[in-house]
């Protein structure tokens, strides 16, 4: 009588595991050393491309009275004030020449519990393509919801996913700064991150 031993399929199965064990050791290990690392850097790079943001629509003023959104310094987030009623169209915010955010800006905005996003807008007759940011008004570093960023590190981002990965490699050259342009409102400027090791 024959010796039947272990079907194929088990056997298969038994090979198949005891091949993939490495790879799948080697890749929890890389896992769990990568992961606070993107963390950090998705944070950061959100924290960097929220200004870029489309501004989010206040409510109508109570009883005459405008409220204007001013920001005192780069890294303090935006505080509201009242105004006495003014006559007349307003005139649109001044949209800066060019934004730096340091060091101290981009660790305290790393843990903080802001989240901003960006989403990709196909270009129109009224602005380009590029990701528009929202939830970077609040952080204070000069961008609002609404902005475009129409470019990052040399590349005309599509998607969030294309900044997370150029900022991972920027940084795995331990970039000191991260650059691109946003556009607002028909102008362009330029913003300046650097980079916390």
């Amino acid at each position: 009588m024959r010796n039947v031993g272990l079907p194929r399929f088990a056997l298969a199965l038994a090979l198949a595991a005891a091949l993939g064990a490495p790879f799948l050791v080697v890749a929890r290990a890389s896992h769990a050393a990568l992961a606070p690392l993107t963390e950090v850097t998705v944070a950061a790079l959100l924290r960097l491309t929220a200004p870029l943001a489309v501004p989010a629509a206040l409510p109508p003023p109570e009883s005459g009275v405008e409220v204007e959104v001013a920001v005192d310094e780069p890294t303090q987030l935006a505080t509201q004030r009242s105004r006495k009623p003014v006559r007349g169209p307003k005139a649109l915010p001044k949209t800066p020449s060019a934004l730096f955010v340091s060091r101290t800006t981009v660790l305290a905005l790393a843990q903080s519990a802001a989240r901003p996003r960006g989403s990709f807008v196909a270009k129109t007759a009224l602005h380009p393509a590029g990701l528009q940011l929202s939830g970077v008004s609040a952080l204070g570093i000069g961008l609002q919801d609404g902005d475009i960023l129409i470019e990052a590190m040399g590349i005309a981002p599509r998607a969030s996913a294309e900044i997370v990965g150029a900022v991972v490699e920027a940084r795995a050259r331990r970039a000191e700064a991260l650059s691109g342009t946003i556009w607002r409102r028909g102008q362009t400027f330029r913003i300046t991150v650097q980079q916390p090791y």
